[in-house]
């Protein structure tokens, strides 16, 4: 026969327990956002960490690793100073695919330094701020692949967001490949000065690079791809450009020369030029290959 005092201990252990377990449960929940692999195949497991800069920081993280990273928000400023492969939730999905819940770096960025070989797959990269949130140095081996990159504005920036650059490349030797990507915004603002998505899809300064921007989307964006001082290794094939006020725009500190081949390219909507082509010389030539 249960006595009152013997229903009250078997109620505290009860809750007791309950209480653990949830806890056990919270934490393995939180700890389990961000795994570290050994192999790429993300069969061998090293470790987990609750941020993707703690993954990337982590002693047992070595060059080659895989960092998986699971659905959720991850407002975090991101170094990648090692050889990585960092694995959204929508690995292998491109930005205008058919996606899953997303693995969402909100209003942050993700800076691939050094000379390191780093690819960047599957990943929602959802920003606000007039800044840029995806850098890649000029000496750095990068691929960006299978992301949806976009930029939601609460407000317009006068005179237009100018450092609001979905992803700047900077002049180096470096192999970079951007692939598959969707690059958009908030439409309901100017695709010029009163933007409330991209300045520029994509900027690139990088003439002694080879960067190939293959089968991406760009859409409502002031100027789809900003290339200042055009290089023989810069190859664009297979993107579609559309709703955008300028598809691809060419710069640099001199008017650009010489004969330079992209592949065939979608132009769609554009409201206002296909290309900007007012600071090349009368030298400039660009085929399709």
């Amino acid at each position: 026969m249960l006595t009152h005092t013997s229903l009250i201990g078997s109620l505290r252990f009860f809750l007791s327990a309950l209480a653990l377990t949830l806890a056990f449960t919270f934490t393995t929940t939180l700890s389990a956002q961000v795994n570290v692999y050994s192999d790429p195949a993300g069969t061998v497991f090293v470790s987990t960490h609750v941020t993707i800069q703690a993954a990337i920081d982590a002693g047992t993280t070595m060059d080659g690793y895989v960092v998986r990273v699971d659905a959720g928000s991850y407002p975090e400023m991101i170094m990648v100073d090692k050889s990585l492969i960092l694995r959204g939730a929508n690995t292998g999905i491109a930005g205008n695919g058919t996606r899953v819940a997303e693995t969402i770096i909100q209003d942050g960025q993700v800076n691939i330094l050094g000379t390191n070989t780093v690819v960047f797959d599957g990943f929602h990269i959802s920003h606000i701020s007039n800044s840029t949130p995806v850098s890649l140095a000029g000496g750095a081996t990068a691929t960006i692949q299978n992301c949806l990159i976009q930029r939601n504005a609460s407000a317009a920036v006068s005179g237009g967001p100018a450092n609001a650059r979905g992803i700047l490349i900077s002049n180096g030797a470096g192999v970079k490949s951007i692939n598959n990507n969707l690059f958009t915004g908030d439409a309901s603002g100017s695709v010029f000065s009163g933007t409330l998505s991209w300045n520029t899809g994509i900027f690139i300064n990088g003439p002694s690079s080879v960067i190939t921007v293959e089968d991406n989307v760009f859409e409502v964006c002031r100027t789809a791809i900003n290339i200042d001082d055009m290089g023989a290794g810069i190859f664009l094939s297979g993107n579609t450009f559309q709703r955008s006020g300028t598809g691809v725009s060419f710069g640099g500190t001199v008017a650009t020369t010489g004969s330079y081949t992209f592949g065939a390219n979608d132009f769609k909507n554009t409201v206002g030029t296909l290309m900007n082509l007012s600071n090349v010389a009368t030298s400039f030539r660009l085929e399709r290959v």
